[in-house]
C-alpha cells in the first residue's frame, strides 16, 4: 500500500501542468512515482500499420510490445472505473506514490486519497468545499502572484504526507484489516484515528474480542484472525497441549509453537 494524491479541478484549471510538476519534484528527491490520469476521450496510443496495431486489430488482447527502452502494454477494457483498486491492480512495478489527475466519481470521497484542487476563480471552489472529503493538502492557482512560494509550501506538505501516511500504514498492519466495520470505520480509517491519537489498537472489536489471545506468524507476517476461527485454533491447540504429560491441565500464560 501507498500514499495517493490526486489533483482535481475544473478544465483548464492547470491539472495536467501542476501533476507533472507534483512528479517531477518527487522524482528529483528519489520517489518512485506512477500516475494515471482519467481522460474523456477516445485512446489511440498506437498508429495504424505497426505490427503491435495489427495485432489488436487481429483480436489480441492485450498486446505487449517490449524495446530496449521501454515496455508498452495495449489493455483493450472498456470495463469502468468503481474503485482505486481498479487503477492500482494495473501498477506492475513497486512505487513509493501514486499520483492522479481526474477520477473525481471515486476519489472526491475516498479518504485513502489526499487531494490537490486546481482553480481559475475563487467560485469554482465552492463546489469542492462542499463535495471533496479530506484529506485535502492544498488548493492551487496559476493566476496566484504568489504562485512559485505556494506550490513550495504545497510540496512541503505533500511530503509531510508521504511520511505521515508510512506511520498510518505502520498502525495499519497492526490491525487485522478485515473491514467488518464492527467500529464503524474501515481498518485504514481506524489506522488514522489511531495515529491521531483519537483511538488506541484496543478499540479495534476483531483484537478486544479474542484475536489477541491468540496470534499467528508466518516467516515473520502476523496472520490476521477473525474471533471464531481465532477461538476454534486456541481451543484445539490448548486441548491438544494439555493431554501431553508434564503438562498442567490449566494452561495459563504464553504457549509458543515452532514448525521449521
Amino acid at each position: 500500500m501507498h500514499p495517493i494524491i490526486c489533483v482535481l479541478g475544473k478544465k483548464d484549471t492547470g491539472k495536467t501542468s501542476l501533476a507533472e510538476r507534483v512528479i517531477s519534484y518527487l522524482v528529483e528527491r528519489k520517489i518512485k512515482v506512477a500516475a494515471a490520469k482519467h481522460t474523456s476521450h477516445k485512446i489511440e496510443l498506437d498508429k495504424e500499420g505497426t505490427d503491435s496495431y495489427r495485432f489488436q486489430k487481429a483480436g489480441a488482447n492485450p498486446v505487449i510490445l517490449f524495446s530496449a527502452e521501454k515496455t508498452a502494454i495495449y489493455i483493450s477494457d472498456h470495463t469502468r472505473l468503481n474503485s482505486i483498486e481498479d487503477i492500482e491492480k494495473n501498477i506492475t512495478t513497486p512505487v513509493d506514490v501514486l499520483v492522479l489527475e481526474g477520477f473525481s466519481e471515486i476519489v472526491q470521497k475516498n479518504s485513502r486519497v489526499a487531494k490537490i484542487i486546481c482553480y481559475t476563480e475563487r467560485e469554482q471552489l465552492q463546489e469542492y468545499f462542499n463535495t471533496v472529503s479530506p484529506p485535502i493538502l492544498g488548493y492551487y492557482s496559476y493566476n496566484s502572484v504568489e504562485e512559485k512560494d505556494r506550490f513550495y509550501e504545497l510540496m512541503r506538505r505533500v511530503e509531510n504526507y508521504i511520511e505521515e501516511f508510512k506511520t498510518v500504514y505502520n498502525f495499519y498492519k497492526l490491525l487485522p484489516r478485515l473491514d467488518c466495520l464492527k467500529c464503524g470505520c474501515t481498518c485504514f480509517e481506524m489506522a488514522e484515528r489511531i495515529y491521531k491519537k483519537e483511538k488506541d489498537l484496543s478499540d479495534c472489536p476483531a483484537i478486544s474480542e479474542g484475536t489477541s489471545k491468540l496470534e499467528i506468524v508466518v516467516k515473520g507476517v502476523n496472520i490476521p484472525l477473525k474471533s471464531f476461527p481465532a477461538k476454534i485454533i486456541r481451543k484445539t491447540v490448548i486441548a491438544l497441549i494439555s493431554t501431553l504429560k508434564q503438562v498442567d491441565e490449566n494452561l495459563d500464560g504464553k504457549i509458543t509453537i515452532n514448525i521449521s
